[in-house]
């Protein structure tokens, strides 16, 4: 069975050092080998993969595995549009990490 990836917002990712991870977040900038990302106001920089076709502006759900420096690299990642209600999704990660086994087990 696949190990459950917990969703986090930006200001979790350097306690997931090690880990695969999900969290939404909205493309202001893309490079050839990284995006700049806002999730709930807080940026970070994401590693891309070759074949990367991510959008400015668009909210995505991204699976990135954080590395021991806690670098971040994309694995792969959902197109949730121009609109999303980050408030939403920052309680859904409280309450997901809360009641973990509701989530995760």
């Amino acid at each position: 069975m696949e190990r459950p990836t917990p969703r986090v917002t930006s200001n979790m990712l350097g306690e997931c050092a090690g880990r695969t991870v999900r969290i939404v977040g909205k493309v202001n900038e893309v490079s050839d080998r990284a995006a700049q990302v806002d999730c709930n106001g807080q940026p970070f920089e994401m590693n891309l993969t070759v074949d990367n076709n991510l959008e400015p502006m668009h909210f995505y759900e991204f699976v990135v595995s954080v590395k021991p420096d806690t670098s971040v690299q994309l694995l792969t990642c959902v197109d949730f549009g121009t609109s999303i209600d980050m408030d939403a999704y920052k309680n859904l990660v409280q309450f997901s990490n809360k009641y973990k086994s509701l989530f995760y087990e």
